[in-house]
């Protein structure tokens, strides 16, 4: 929607302070030095200003503590790259009903790969305030695909992993590393809802689920959506109820 309409896609508080702490994240795990991560995020600053260094540095303490995060090993590549943090892509074919048959090219940057049980697994960090079960629903789509990425990028399969939900350190009982069950065979499926999403929006006529997202969607509400969708449906002259 953001794209079709022409809309800025900006930045904010919370996504300045979760990029904080994913720079000094990645900062600890290739040098296990905690001032020195705090001072790689400090120097970031500047490019993610909204974020709240205070808070970002509580997450980072947080994440330190945990005895997974601890020991868990981060794999390395062909080249030895740490892969944490690391920036990849990888070109997919477009679903039969896709008009422009152009590949999709899917870029982004992977927080982690890990190996657990001797398997790689991709696992994501969120500094989001939303629960487990809820965020582990909205980023199936972002893990399959970075799941797919790091298969390619290491020749082997990488199964998804999970979440690594950052605020449920502070939570009584909290459960901060959050599973996803799925099997890597199940990322041809994944990885098919993709297409067919790519596929509507290179038709010009994209039907997302309204749901919690709609609350970061720049066209503000419901009122404003439909009659924008209603747009889309009168120029692909779909047929519409009396």
């Amino acid at each position: 929607m953001i794209h079709l309409f022409g809309r800025e896609d900006s930045s904010g508080p919370a996504a300045d302070t979760g990029s904080l702490t994913h720079v000094a994240v990645a900062e600890w795990h290739r040098n296990p030095d905690i001032a020195a991560a705090i001072a790689e995020m400090q120097a970031a600053h500047p490019r993610f200003a909204q974020g709240d260094i205070a808070e970002a540095t509580q997450l980072f303490f947080q994440y330190t503590q945990d005895e997974a995060n601890q020991g868990d090993i981060i794999a390395r590549d062909s080249n030895g790259q740490l892969l944490v943090e690391f920036k990849t892509s990888i070109r997919l074919t477009p679903a039969p009903s896709d008009p422009t048959q152009k590949p999709i090219v899917i870029q982004g940057t992977i927080d982690q790969v890990r190996i657990r049980n001797g398997r790689p697994e991709v696992w994501d960090l969120k500094t989001s305030k939303k629960e487990p079960s809820d965020q582990l629903n909205m980023y199936l789509y972002q893990l399959g695909a970075y799941a797919l990425m790091a298969s390619n990028h290491l020749k082997t399969p990488v199964r998804l992993g999970g979440l690594i939900c950052a605020r449920q350190y502070s939570r009584r009982g909290g459960q901060a590393h959050c599973l996803y069950g799925n099997r890597y065979s199940d990322l041809s499926t994944i990885i098919q809802g993709i297409r067919l999403a790519v596929s509507l929006v290179r038709q010009g006529r994209p039907f997302p689920g309204p749901g919690e997202h709609c609350r970061y969607c720049p066209l503000g509400s419901v009122a404003e959506c439909v009659p924008a969708l209603q747009r889309i449906v009168d120029s692909n002259h779909v047929i519409r109820l009396p």
